[in-house]
């Protein structure tokens, strides 16, 4: 007689295990480069002008934007689109905007970039404005698995060439200077950045830095390039494990150039004269050694030069007989 119970087996989809195995989370390393507006040569980029950070790739689309836009100091104020591999990723705006009167064949900037087949060396396109057609290459530079050191990502880890203004003819002239002169970032707050040095303090860094006396010139390092490096790479610089350049960091924010070369702590008088006392007792011990080993090697070479006179008589006394 046929029943209705449920199966105790599990139901499987074709194509999926029973129990899919689990995803190994990695970590994209992009660099960014300004191709400018209107962009009509494929190769041209701005010259010495870029920035390289770190993403996982279970980062959407949309929310790689509000990355790019952090690290550009730009308002997400406009429409944009990504350029993947023939295939175009947009957003065309406001929720309202449900049905959108597109041509082209379009698909949604929400997918998560682990699903996409990206590999090292490769290469895509963020445009930011359908106004002024900001134009944006982004390279692929290295996937690595994620492990507990990217704790920190988003992150930029290096940068070279002032910020791109997104609106330059709205700000003064001291505002523009200031906004070019930012530091690119994709965290609002980071606990390994310095946040500033004092003059005064960039004058000694940079006397530490030409210095033969290398602790100092890894602490000028770990300063003077904790705008430009990451910690990781600044160890990797100065030969030092990262948690040592990350105590310097930790040390500078809070004690300045002081806490970084303190002064040598002196001894107490009475730990001071222990410390002679102990020094004179222990030579007292030596020079002792010395005398006892010198004794008996005198007390040696006497009884040796003894039992050598006795051997002789006793060969003349058998001689005579």
């Amino acid at each position: 007689m046929g029943t209705d119970a449920q199966s105790k087996e599990p139901i499987q989809v074709e194509g999926k295990s029973a129990k899919q195995e689990r995803r190994t989370s990695h970590i994209l390393k992009l660099r960014i480069q300004y191709r400018g507006r209107y962009s009509r040569d494929p190769e041209f980029v701005l010259p010495n002008w870029y920035r390289n950070f770190e993403i996982a790739d279970k980062t959407a689309l949309e929310q790689l934007t509000g990355i790019i836009l952090q690290i550009l100091g730009w308002s997400e104020d406009h429409l944009y689109e990504f350029k993947i591999k023939h295939c175009r990723y947009v957003n065309f705006g406001n929720d309202d905007d449900y049905v959108v009167d597109a041509k082209d064949a379009y698909v949604s900037y929400a997918i998560p970039m682990h699903l996409i087949d990206f590999t090292r060396g490769g290469s895509f396109e963020f445009i930011f404005d359908f106004g002024e057609l900001h134009t944006f290459r982004l390279t692929v530079v290295a996937i690595y698995p994620f492990t507990l050191k990217h704790s920190s990502i988003p992150r930029v880890l290096s940068y070279r060439g002032k910020n791109i203004l997104q609106y330059p003819g709205v700000l003064s002239r001291q505002a523009a200077c200031a906004a070019r002169s930012r530091q690119p970032t994709g965290r609002p707050k980071d606990r390994w950045r310095i946040r500033f040095v004092r003059q005064e303090d960039k004058r000694q860094l940079i006397e530490w830095r030409e210095s033969n006396d290398k602790r100092i010139w890894q602490k000028a390092v770990t300063v003077l390039d904790n705008r430009s490096l990451v910690p990781e790479e600044i160890a990797k610089k100065v030969e030092l494990p990262v948690d040592v350049i990350r105590g310097w960091i930790t040390t500078y924010n809070r004690q300045g150039l002081a806490g970084l070369n303190p002064p040598r702590k002196k001894r107490a008088p009475v730990k001071k004269g222990a410390a002679i006392e102990r020094k004179r007792k222990n030579s007292l011990a030596t020079c002792c050694a010395c005398a006892s080993n010198s004794a008996c090697e005198r007390l040696s070479s006497s009884l040796a030069m003894m039992d050598h006179a006795c051997l002789t008589r006793l060969s003349l006394t058998l001689s005579s007989f």
